[in-house]
């Protein structure tokens, strides 16, 4: 055993030391391998080079709340987006755009009266011999019999075919009698004493709310009515300053919607913060009502909410008829940069210009401008039940659906290079403002300091072109895409002082004709020309003009002290047709100016509603000046043509 344990001993030493001396040579082997291919590398290394590039596979930015609503908007089954206007196509192609006219027309039938004449028809087309033949005979056998008749039988028989013809044109004679009797003669400064009725002034809320409590301290300062229900009417309740109203709705904006054809109590009584400035009614619906506040803010109501607990127990502590209702909406907490939203004075708030009508649903575009100079539109829009429990939005109030999403902010003064800086503004021409990325300390140097901007105007059926009012007389032409197009700014004539701006007002016959009303007078302006065409002077300064909504060459202004004054360019295009003081009927020594709208009232002639000492009031208009004479847009444009050449 000790042997067998020796022999096995030397032959695992030395089978061990085999291992270990081919270990070292692999090991040796595969380091030289190494060192072999780490020179290959390195030749290698000397020859190929390596380019390295970047490059973003896939991107997609935030989408804004807008974006959002027009993915919403798309994903209907029912709409859906065919095309975008990039107007490069744009052409100058001769189309048919004047209005196809129709009218009944009536038909004298040889072969007797119409439903003999139908009779055959059918007889023949029914393919029936006997039947066709037979209509045949019946009338052939009444036209010899009424051949053959003599005297008295032919007499008759035409009285006979004759009565309802004779009675409609009386009828129609006797109509139009009445009406000639109604509109009398043509307006002249001779024959007509006043632009109203004969009827006196109907106060608002004589019935027993003018001499409310909440009216109590408060005066109305601003008359709007609604563009899709005539007949009713928006006034703004401000609080005269120092005499705060002692009810529970001190310090609140108050508005109140009346009805034109029962003025007696207003219809509903709107709340919300701070001190409206100016408000409007959604275009297409009578249930949206929005304003602009002094601080910056909008504020919008829905009259279709149902009263809550809430609204009932106010009515009640408040003493109130009718239904009060809180502000669906404001901006007064929305998370937006400061610079893109108004930090001033609203002095103008409607809706955008549209030709097409929202479909089954409740959509469209509001612009705003402040005194700065800046102007921001808006998308109202009504939330799903479903977004209303997942949008997260502070501006929404407790149990509304509205919501206003800003979509877009510019500053009129963001390109000066046609109109230069008005004086005190830093910078060069041609900079434009980046609302996005600018400060309020940079803005507010651009802008300047104090109010530049009484107000602003859309051009009637277009979207993208506006004017502007400036405080020292300039009337300047903004576009929303692009360069506007020339005349870029108005002036008030070559020998004429600068006068602020207080209004400004569309012709709704002819879209590119508009009239101003500035401190010293009214001018009349064509969009295509930067003179005036015709000036009036004024002894005080006109705050309000309004074109009438049935005859073209007429239009109407108000001044400061209360004169309600007649333009009829059809009579005398030299100086105003009439002028009605409302100092002899109202005490025009209030502190806000007087206000007014042409309504269209529930009766056939249309009503002014005038805020003025504190009362709203309305009247109807005289019956001349309600009536189109033939072809009046065709003399207001032929008297434009005249005052261009």
């Amino acid at each position: 055993m000790e042997g067998c344990s020796q022999g096995w001993g030397t032959s695992g030493a030395k089978t061990l030391e085999k291992a270990r001396a081919l270990s070292r040579t692999l090991t040796l082997t595969r380091m030289l391998m190494l060192v072999r291919v780490y020179c290959l590398w390195q030749e290698l290394k000397k020859l190929v080079q390596l380019h390295q590039e970047r490059f973003v596979a896939f991107e997609q930015p935030p989408l804004s709340e807008y974006d959002l609503y027009q993915r919403k908007l798309r994903s209907n089954t029912s709409i859906a987006q065919k095309g975008s206007q990039s107007n490069e196509d744009d052409r100058t192609v001769d189309t048919q755009t004047d209005e196809v006219g129709c009218a009944d027309s009536e038909i004298q039938f040889q072969l007797g009266d119409d439903t003999q004449f139908e009779n055959l028809l059918s007889a023949m087309q029914s393919g029936q011999e006997g039947l066709r033949q037979e209509a045949l005979d019946g009338l052939l056998e009444k036209r010899e019999v009424v051949g053959n008749a003599v005297g008295t039988n032919n007499l008759s028989h035409f009285l006979q075919h004759a009565s309802q013809a004779v009675e409609s044109l009386l009828v129609e004679n006797f109509a139009s009698a009445e009406e000639s009797k109604d509109a009398g003669a043509l307006p002249s400064s001779k024959d007509m004493s006043s632009a109203f009725q004969q009827d006196a002034w109907h106060v608002a809320g004589v019935g027993g709310f003018s001499e409310h409590p909440l009216m109590t301290g408060r005066t109305p300062s601003w008359v709007c009515c609604n563009p899709s229900q005539g007949s009713t009417i928006l006034t703004i309740c401000n609080e005269l300053p120092g005499q705060l109203s002692s009810d529970k709705l001190a310090g609140k904006a108050v508005l109140l919607v009346w009805d034109a054809a029962s003025p007696d109590y207003p219809v509903n009584v709107l709340v919300g913060d701070g001190n409206p400035t100016c408000a409007s009614f959604s275009p297409n619906q009578n249930f949206i009502v929005f304003a602009g506040t002094e601080d910056g803010n909008l504020l919008v109501w829905d009259l279709r909410e149902a009263r809550t607990a809430q609204t009932i127990e106010l009515a009640e502590e408040l003493g109130l008829h009718c239904p009060v209702r809180f502000a669906a909406y404001s901006t007064r907490s929305m998370a937006v940069t400061t610079t893109q939203i108004h930090t001033s004075r609203i002095v103008s708030v409607a809706p955008m210009p549209s030709l097409a009508a929202s479909r089954g649903q409740l959509s469209f575009q509001i612009v705003s401008s402040d005194d700065r100079g800046l102007v921001s539109f808006w998308l109202l829009s009504e939330l799903t039940q479903a977004e209303t429990e997942t949008v997260f939005d502070l501006g929404i109030q407790i149990g509304s659906s509205i919501r206003l999403v800003r979509s877009r902010s510019l500053s009129i003064w963001g390109s000066m290079d046609v109109v230069p800086r008005p004086p005190g503004r830093k910078g060069g021409p041609g900079q434009p403002l980046d609302l996005d990325t600018l400060s309020m300390d940079m803005l507010l140097d651009s802008l300047g300091p104090g109010p530049t901007v009484q107000g602003l105007n859309f051009y009637p059926g277009d979207a993208n072109q506006f004017l502007v009012h400036a405080g020292d007389g300039r009337i300047l032409h903004r576009s929303r895409f692009g360069n506007a197009a020339p005349p870029r700014e108005f002036v008030c004539g070559p020998n004429s002082v600068p006068a602020p701006i207080t209004a400004c007002a569309f012709s709704p016959f002819l879209n590119e004709c508009f009239v101003v009303g500035c401190a010293d007078g009214v001018r009349l302006y064509r969009t295509t020309c930067a003179a005036p065409l015709l000036t009036w002077d004024t002894q005080d300064a006109v705050c309000e003009v309004r074109w009438s909504p049935n005859r073209p060459c007429v239009f109407f202004g108000m001044t400061t002290l209360g004169e309600f004054i007649t333009w009829d360019l059809s009579q005398d295009d030299r100086k105003p047709l009439l002028t009605h003081s409302l100092s002899n009927e109202f005490k025009t020594s209030a502190p806000a100016a007087p206000s007014f709208c042409v309504v269209a009232g529930p009766s056939k002639l249309p009503v002014v509603a005038i805020t003025v000492a504190g009362t709203t009031a309305i009247r109807s208009l005289a019956p001349a000046l309600c009536r189109a004479l033939p072809d009046e847009e065709k003399l207001l444009l032929s008297l434009i043509d005249s005052a261009l050449s």
